[in-house]
């Protein structure tokens, strides 16, 4: 029986994959959860899987929704003027139709949620205690008026989830410096922020699903989500991704397996997770969520050209999938081919007990055995450069072929 891993993606499934990259980044553009950009790039995608002969759905997920708009701003007005580059945090409430005002004062350290901290049991260094510094705005009638996370980028990058029903944005790397020097002197600060948002109560993403009948009901997910940030193409995060599942799903397209198996395309993945959240909460109230036997997700793959050294960021939440990304690694040759001497160094893998990092975490989280395929770094990710010249898709298609190889194997080693 041929596999895999016995020949490279065929020349066609190659052309298949970079079209599909193609057309999300360069036709369609930024595909911003529940736009009718993102509902295009769904619409696209489950045509490309039932031209594969899968057998496709594409189901809604309603949730409220929330969209920058143009005009956000902080200034500095003592101790001296400065105006900030921010990025409001997700779901930051808006500060309406007038700027608040006030006095910094240190709020302890911004974190993602209650997710953190529960990578305890992870192999390697251990992650630095804590997030960046947290600054509530004090008003002038001595109520908390706003939040100001001060970030480690001159252009803070967007991202962060608000836990408070609040204004809240991430500064740029010149009020940090700057809140370090006046803070050393006592020196009170005094800021003026507006934040220009909106909630959408009705907001509407899909998640795309193609599945691959098999021998037993039981089934393998391959996942990977399929819309971007709100500014940019979202070549490297996540058309990477997705081209490496399209890729992988055209490599098994046909056959048939012990397991069956699901290509998931989620969407608003950048939005709190809302596709993912959505399908295993569906599945938990189905009562089917016991019939996944593991999760293998695809987010940010293509690591930048010039950043191959950065292959791999493998995250598993047990050692018998470290064991198979190790094995998916020496199958593929992946040091010995493009020369990357340190990829197997110091470890190839992560173990998590789950993190609010990706679509796996939900799986996880519940209990699945998940694998999450990644590339540490990106100079451009979550801005307007990620764009296809800004990444490499020769690595997507190298994780495409590891996702179907590592597919085929749990599929094989996880049948009844």
């Amino acid at each position: 029986m041929t596999t895999t891993s016995d020949t490279a993606v065929s020349n066609t499934a190659v052309s298949r994959g970079r079209r599909v990259l193609e057309h999300l980044c360069e036709t369609i553009g930024p595909r911003w959860a529940g736009t009718p950009a993102e509902h295009a790039a769904a619409e696209f995608l489950a045509e490309e899987l039932r031209d594969l002969g899968l057998q496709v759905t594409k189901t809604p997920v309603r949730y409220i929704g929330w969209e920058p708009l143009e005009g956000s701003f902080l200034h500095v007005w003592a101790p001296e003027r400065l105006d900030v580059p921010i990025c409001p945090y997700y779901y930051s409430a808006p500060t309406r139709a007038n700027p608040v005002s006030g006095w910094l004062q240190p709020a302890g350290r911004a974190v993602m949620g209650l997710y953190e901290g529960r990578d305890a049991d992870a192999v390697g260094p251990p992650a630095a205690p804590g997030g960046p510094e947290k600054f509530a705005i004090i008003g002038f009638r001595d109520d908390v008026v706003g939040y100001v996370v001060c970030g480690g980028l001159e252009i803070p990058r967007p991202g962060g989830f608000t836990q408070y029903a609040d204004p809240v944005v991430l500064a740029g790397k010149a009020l940090t410096d700057r809140i370090a020097i006046w803070g050393a002197a006592g020196t009170p600060v005094g800021v003026r922020l507006h934040v220009a948002a909106r909630y959408r109560p009705d907001a509407v993403s899909y998640n795309v699903i193609g599945e691959l009948p098999g021998e037993s009901s039981r089934c393998l997910i391959l996942g990977a989500h399929y819309d971007s940030l709100y500014h940019t193409p979202g070549a490297f995060d996540n058309g990477s991704g997705v081209m490496a599942l399209i890729e992988a799903a055209e490599a098994l397209a046909g056959r048939r397996l012990p397991l069956t198996v699901r290509f998931c395309l989620f969407g608003a993945e950048e939005l709190d997770f809302q596709g993912s959240r959505h399908y295993v909460l569906s599945l938990k109230e189905r009562g089917e969520l016991a019939q996944v036997a593991a999760m293998v997700n695809l987010d940010a793959v293509g690591n930048p050209a010039g950043e191959r050294r950065r292959f791999h960021n493998f995250r598993v939440t047990d050692d018998a999938l470290g064991g198979l990304v190790e094995e998916a690694l020496q199958q593929f040759r992946v040091a010995e081919r493009y020369g990357w001497e340190e990829v197997l160094s110091p470890f190839p893998w992560r173990r998590v007990l789950y993190s609010r990092g990706s679509d796996y975490c939900f799986f996880a989280q519940e209990g699945v055995p998940a694998i999450s395929c990644g590339a540490n770094g990106a100079i451009h990710g979550h801005t307007p450069e990620d764009t296809i010249e800004n990444m490499d898709p020769g690595v997507s298609a190298l994780k495409g072929q590891m996702a179907a190889w590592m597919v085929e194997q749990l599929a094989a080693r996880l049948a009844p």
